[in-house]
């Protein structure tokens, strides 16, 4: 079972470590991370790289998809525990 991640929001971008281990704790690589979101790999892979912060959207985003992975879980557990 995943672990949500509790991630500060305040306007500062999440720090690249944080979203490597976002993913890493969801089961995602950065080319699945690129796909789901809609980002370019290119663009993805250039984050905390010479300064580049990670689009600030990124957190909001990984907290939705640890939410809906979430649901997803519990929805086939209940499902199943009334079949």
């Amino acid at each position: 079972m995943v672990l949500f991640l509790k991630i500060t929001i305040g306007g500062n971008s999440m720090k690249y470590e944080d979203f490597k281990k976002a993913l890493k704790d969801n089961g995602l690589t950065l080319t699945a991370f690129s796909e789901l979101s809609g980002v370019k790999y290119d663009t993805a892979s250039k984050w905390g790289k010479n300064g580049r912060p990670v689009s600030d959207w990124v957190e909001s985003w990984i907290i939705h998809y640890e939410k809906s992975k979430r649901f997803d879980d519990a929805k086939k557990i209940f499902c199943d525990e009334n079949k």
